[in-house]
């Protein structure tokens, strides 16, 4: 049995020319998501970093986004950008 197991889920994005970029801005075909927030559940951190040294060592396009609680997203993807990239 592994010791850890991640979830595959969708995740929305505005990536539109009709759609705001306020919210879900994640590009099409850039890279997969990693939704660490969202309405009910606040992933720990260390597991985002997990996820993140795994696409790293294989070469894999990775995105950060969360859905709801605005205030929560845009921390969110500003510390993946400051500690992750």
């Amino acid at each position: 049995m592994p010791s850890t197991v991640f979830a595959i889920d969708t995740f929305v994005s505005s990536d539109s020319p009709i759609e705001s970029h306020r919210f879900a801005n994640e590009i099409l075909g850039a890279g997969f998501v990693v939704r660490a927030i969202d309405s009910s559940n606040i992933v720990p951190w260390t597991d985002v970093r997990q996820v993140h040294a795994i696409a790293k060592a294989h070469n894999i396009a990775i995105q950060y986004g969360a859905t709801e609680a605005v205030m929560m997203v845009l921390r969110f993807n500003d510390m993946a950008r400051r500690t992750l990239h």
